[in-house]
């Protein structure tokens, strides 16, 4: 089983707003998978573009303190998208060590 360890951004760095942590999460997951947040926000389903995308509802979520609400509204897409897509990454980092490094090399640059 692997776990995140990164530091939780919800409830740390207090000072800091929703919105700058957005803006922080959605930098690194674009800089990280070498993406635009146009194609972050696109309708492209490919596998490119979903793995970024799940990943930053699944950081806005658990390390931002976002709604599901609010994320599907952020991406254009029902929060029920939003539910399935943070599902969807726990499931990853649980099963797959390198899915699970890639996400805690996100939180590192983001923490920072």
């Amino acid at each position: 089983m692997n776990y995140i360890i990164a530091p939780d951004l919800a409830g740390g760095n207090k000072g800091i707003s929703q919105d700058v942590k957005r803006d922080m999460i959605l930098k690194a997951v674009c800089s990280e998978f070498s993406i635009t947040q146009k194609d972050l926000y696109g309708k492209k389903r490919t596998r490119e573009m979903v793995e970024p995308r799940q990943i930053a509802c699944y950081l806005l979520k658990k390390y931002a303190g976002f709604s599901y609400t609010q994320i599907g509204r952020l991406f254009n897409r029902d929060h029920t998208t939003a539910i399935q897509s943070v599902r969807a990454v726990e499931d990853h980092i649980e099963t797959e060590e390198e899915y699970s490094n890639r996400v805690n090399v996100l939180l590192s640059k983001i923490s920072k």
